[in-house]
């Protein structure tokens, strides 16, 4: 849960297919239950929800899921 009952939300720069460096943006579910990771990413080309389960993923798999939602080709 972010400060004050808002939503968590993480900023960071992206580069779109286009090569047009964009930001990133993924604006978490604060009334999720603890184990679940849900929420909206808001990248250069679409917004994507996110749903994931974490009692039947690991952390590494959250990680790598979450950090391919960033375009990352330069």
């Amino acid at each position: 849960m972010g400060f004050g009952g808002s939503p968590i939300v993480f900023w960071g720069p992206s580069i779109g297919d286009d090569g047009v460096l964009g930001l990133s943006r993924i604006s978490w579910d604060s009334e999720a239950k603890p184990w679940h990771i849900k929420g909206i990413h808001f990248g250069p080309p679409i917004a994507q929800p996110v749903d994931i389960d974490s009692r039947h993923h690991s952390h590494c798999f959250i990680s790598d899921y979450l950090w391919s939602l960033i375009p990352h080709e330069w």
